[in-house]
């Protein structure tokens, strides 16, 4: 081992001979910590599994904006937004053959209109302007990443997709599972329940035995995720390269108790088609009004009965419009504990340090009691 250890030791000339005191500059006590296992194959797998994607970038001229969409913080939801604000790019228009008519002279006369549509394939507008402001919203990362979990991992129909990583251990089906229900769903037939009953008999068997406990799945997912890590549960920091460029961002929005809030800000502040196209996606008017009147009724109750009445429709549970909501801010405490919660700031705590963010009252309360 010493020999070993002598190979990581710069040798330096002895100069004693010349009355020079010096020593080894370097000894193995001062050597740099290493780097954890997990941020090396953080940096290994950021290449290749689309954290630097083309979708996260969305833009629009009217109202001249250029937006930074993040994987699990509403990215569905904002698609569809940057969509109906580029509609030339979208819109795709044919022909409509309605049914034959009689006309005056008595000949069949064939009404061909044109019917346009949108179709959500594009979500950046082909005139971009380099100088329109950027806006960006951010989720606390210890919510996206549960999120993350409940939408790819705990549920049986989109575990197929491939995004519960590791897939060798969580589904080594997954992927032909996946394509073979796709290739069905294009020829018009359904999965067949056979197929799912066979799709539980490879389960493998490490989840036989924690999948029934919620906290002790989510705790080992969190444990082997970054043996593969998925898009879906990187750092925010890195997606639109935020980590570097996010103090010249002139909105910054967060998925949290205040979301509605945001949103209304949003459109106050950029205005154009933004308001209408943001209230058609996500309803934040009609939440506001609620919360509007939720927040007097509560008032009212204090001062008649001099007690404190909690806000909770003005607490964000999730997207309840969307069918994809994981409504994971109201599942917390279901699926963590002290120990994964700590392990999880571990992996994010880029997102905390360099996006200001600060660590939920129920964590640091699981901490603190977990410390007692």
């Amino acid at each position: 081992t010493v020999k070993s250890e002598r190979k990581f030791i710069k040798q330096q000339p002895d100069n004693t001979s010349k009355g020079n005191n010096s020593t080894l500059t370097h000894s193995i006590g001062k050597l740099p910590p290493p780097i954890p296992w997990w941020f090396q194959t953080f940096l290994r797998d950021l290449p290749n599994n689309g954290a630097f994607g083309w979708w996260h970038d969305l833009n629009t001229i009217d109202p001249p904006l250029q937006f930074c969409t993040i994987e699990k913080v509403a990215t569905t939801e904002w698609h569809e937004v940057f969509c109906r604000l580029n509609p030339r790019e979208n819109e795709v228009c044919q022909p409509v053959r309605r049914n034959a008519t009689s006309n005056n002279d008595g000949n069949n006369d064939d009404n061909n209109l044109i019917e346009c549509k949108l179709v959500c394939d594009r979500f950046q507008s082909k005139q971009k302007l380099p100088n329109a402001p950027r806006a960006v919203f951010l989720r606390d990362p210890l919510e996206r990443l549960l999120s993350a979990f409940l939408n790819k991992c705990y549920d049986d129909e989109t575990i197929r997709e491939g995004h519960c990583e590791p897939n060798d251990v969580f589904h080594p089906r997954s992927h032909s599972a996946y394509n073979a229900m796709t290739h069905e769903r294009k020829d018009g037939n359904s999965a067949s329940g056979e197929e799912d009953e066979e799709d539980r008999d490879h389960e493998p068997l490490l989840l036989q035995d924690i999948r029934d406990n919620d906290q002790q799945f989510f705790a080992a997912y969190v444990d082997i995720l970054p043996l593969k890590w998925n898009l879906h549960v990187i750092p925010q920091a890195v997606t639109c390269d935020l980590y570097r460029n996010f103090n010249d961002y002139d909105f910054v929005g967060n998925m949290d108790e205040d979301f509605m809030m945001d949103l209304h800000r949003m459109a106050e502040k950029f205005g154009g088609a933004l308001p209408d196209v943001l209230d058609d996606v996500f309803g934040y008017r009609s939440n506001l009004e609620l919360l509007s009147i939720t927040s007097k009724e509560r008032d009212g109750r204090q001062k008649e009965k001099n007690v404190s009445v909690s806000p909770t429709a003005h607490v964000n549970v999730g997207a309840r419009r969307s069918w994809h909501a994981t409504l994971a801010p109201s599942k917390v405490k279901q699926f963590y504990t002290a120990q994964t919660v700590r392990r999880a700031l571990e992996y994010m705590s880029i997102d905390y340090v360099l996006l200001g963010l600060e660590v939920p009252g129920w964590a640091r309360q699981m901490l603190r009691e977990d410390a007692l």
